[in-house]
């Protein structure tokens, strides 16, 4: 009888084994597949039943990493280990959050207790660890083989097809793509069920730019399984792309939204889920649906970090959508909630600084700007703002301090052939404006202005007015007793451009080449060059026929007078 009653608690408990090993893989497939929610729940009912299992709560803490939340990934992987002091996984996990959060001395020293603690023939913290120094920030491959390469020790019979995945990302990651299909190929060989190697043999098509075999390879997982979310949100990301390659491709954004809508319908439409979708909106323009996805958003953030960028979407949406003391007052709010303004990204700043600028809040619009542009050199968006307005009052002295504040915060604007020929304007303006008023202008204005034309045209070269204006300032810079000539290549720039560029002619470029063709003729004939004197006259009477001075010009030249009308 009590080899009855043994062999029954025996059997009853090889069942229950049975059952939560199963539960647990489960949870995991739901974890693989972005069903997060799902996941924890199953995760949270495991533990009341297997409250020592150390394995539930690396899969638990996984979760929270997964979904950007270190420190309670943390918390729970310290449960584990308190649980489970044997078990290597969470010791590994703590190593994750600690890369995760940008500290891999740290990691490295959980990642060494791991391996130290974990059992000299199993590898599943390797293989974890190995993942993660895959997909770091900043990645570490040669660490990442080390740990990898003792995964495909151990697994001495070559039948594990998470061996070979965690292989083909590794060279994936390094753009090593015939050798990374070899790897994912024998995973999904070991291992048919493995969709994860699929997305990622698509992943990699398309970041070798072969499109259409990335979409049949999703396509091929979606028919295996169409609940699959990693295969719908990979393929929102690509349109997503595709639509910032060309923002004239609102096909592609429309793809990039449908598709995140199935991944929301296959997943669990969790806040983390939506933030990301709300953050897809942002990166598409699309400012109308954000401020109402935001706004649901809201009411769910009780205690939730991500709060932050709830509020900083919420301000930059409004902005985008003309509600400007709305929006002042978002942003505002999500300053204040900041712990440390380290936390502000320069896109905070600078739409701040746009929203002041509306408001005509002018000083707070240039503090903010400045920062926007300390965080990063390339936001200078706000402060070009400042200086236009300042520009298009014609108050030159305030707009070449502005555009002087950008050069010296190391301002790299991407539209700096453009911003120099602002920048230069304004010099040229202050030095006329002065020199009307009979003020005895400084030449060093148009120095610095024929400095700044320059670097406008070594950035810009397609930018023909450019040659203009350096040349209207070297005209100025010229002695009047001994000219040198050193505007005629500048015009003869401009002309030249204009020529090359094959554009039709507006009204103002007419003038803008009668000027120029007249400083060249009048040079050249001071200079005693009747010859050129006259093709530069000539090429005035052609754009203008009864050019008095071109007319004259040409009266006061030996030989016959050409005309200027075309036949």
């Amino acid at each position: 009888m009590r080899i009855c009653k043994y062999i029954l608690a025996s059997m009853l408990l090889s069942m229950s084994t049975g059952a939560f090993a199963q539960q647990l893989e489960d949870a995991k497939r739901a974890i693989d597949a972005e069903q997060y929610s799902a996941a924890k729940s199953a995760l949270r009912t495991l533990l009341k039943t297997q409250p020592k299992d150390g394995d539930v709560y690396y899969s638990l803490g996984e979760i929270y990493l997964k979904t950007d939340y270190i420190d309670s990934a943390k918390s729970v992987f310290a449960q584990g280990i308190r649980a489970a002091r044997k078990n290597p996984l969470n010791y590994a996990g703590i190593g994750l959050a600690d890369l995760q959060a940008g500290n891999p001395a740290a990691a490295k020293i959980n990642f060494d207790k791991a391996v130290t603690v974990g059992s000299k023939r199993k590898y599943n913290a390797h293989l974890v660890i190995g993942h993660a120094l895959t997909y770091a920030a900043k990645p570490d491959f040669s660490a990442a083989i080390g740990y990898l390469k003792k995964v495909d020790e151990l697994d001495k019979a070559d039948k594990d097809a998470q061996v070979f995945l965690g292989m083909g990302n590794l060279h994936a990651e390094q753009a090593k793509y015939p050798e990374a299909l070899g790897y994912y190929t024998t995973a999904l060989q070991l291992d048919s069920t493995l969709l994860r190697a699929k997305v990622q043999i698509a992943r990699m098509y398309f970041k070798a730019g072969m499109q259409a075999k990335g979409d049949s390879t999703l396509k091929s997982v979606m028919a295996d399984n169409s609940s699959y979310g990693p295969a719908y949100r990979l393929l929102s990301e690509q349109y997503l792309n595709a639509y910032l390659m060309d923002k004239k491709n609102t096909a592609a954004a429309a793809n990039a939204i449908s598709n995140y809508n199935l991944y929301l319908n296959v997943t669990d439409r969790s806040f983390d889920s939506r933030l990301k979708y709300a953050e897809l909106l942002y990166a598409l323009g699309d400012y109308r649906n954000l401020e109402k996805e935001i706004q649901s958003l809201s009411p769910v953030l009780a205690n939730n970090r991500k709060s932050i960028t709830v509020a900083r979407l919420s301000g930059y949406a409004a902005y985008e959508n003309g509600n400007y003391p709305v929006a002042q007052q978002l942003l505002n709010g999500m300053f204040s909630s900041l712990s440390d303004e380290q936390q502000a990204t320069s896109d905070d700043y600078v739409y701040l600084s746009l929203t002041q600028q509306k408001l005509q809040i002018g000083d707070a619009a240039l503090i903010s700007a400045t920062k926007a542009i300390k965080i990063d050199s390339s936001k200078t968006v706000a402060m070009e703002g400042i200086a236009k307005n300042y520009y298009d009052a014609r108050n030159w002295i305030k707009a070449i301090e502005t555009y002087d504040l950008i050069k010296q915060l190391g301002g790299r604007p991407l539209n700096s052939g453009e911003l120099g020929l602002y920048h230069g304007t304004a010099l040229y303006f202050r030095y006329v404006e002065s020199y009307n008023r009979q003020e005895r202008p400084s030449v060093g204005l148009l120095t610095q202005a024929n400095v700044i034309f320059d670097q406008a045209l070594r950035a810009s070269p397609e930018l023909i007015t450019a040659h203009l204006w350096r040349a209207r300032a070297l005209s100025l810079m010229e002695d009047q007793y001994d000219p040198q000539g050193a505007m005629v290549p500048a015009y003869q720039a401009y002309i030249d451009g204009v020529e090359r560029s094959n554009l039709a002619q507006t009204a103002a470029t007419k003038r803008n080449l009668v000027e120029a063709s007249h400083a060249i003729a009048a040079f050249a004939f001071a200079k005693g060059d009747q010859e050129k004197a006259r093709i530069y006259w000539n090429k005035v009477l052609a754009l203008e026929s009864q050019d008095p001075t071109a007319l004259a010009g040409i009266k006061s030249l030996a030989g016959p007078i050409r005309s200027g009308r075309r036949k």
